[in-house]
């Protein structure tokens, strides 16, 4: 950090971004202790996709994730569907779980 306004010029620049790939902008958030920033973002996964693939290519960052937040209401709905959707799935270690479980 530069100076009193580098801060305001990285959100900006983040602001930018986001509006061009087609997300709203919601905030950018530094912490003192760690150094690590946080862009916070709403949209479509792709547009979060882009803006991680931008960001690792600009080399400015050792790490860069994305995440996803749900609200309570669209984990409940989120909840539901795995409830209906769960037994399509079988996982390939099947059977070892199973010994796992009956060991226990």
């Amino acid at each position: 950090m530069k100076d009193a306004n580098w801060a305001l010029e990285r959100e900006e620049n983040n602001r930018r971004l986001c509006e061009a790939i087609g997300c709203r902008f919601i905030s950018f958030f530094l912490s003192l202790g760690t150094g690590e920033g946080v862009v916070m973002i709403e949209g479509a996964a792709e547009a979060a996709a882009l803006a991680r693939t931008i960001y690792h290519r600009s080399g400015a960052f050792s790490t860069v994730e994305v995440d996803i937040l749900h609200s309570a209401r669209e984990l409940k709905t989120i909840f539901e569907k795995a409830d209906d959707f769960e037994k399509l799935y079988v996982p390939a270690n099947r059977d070892e779980i199973d010994r796992m479980l009956l060991d226990e």
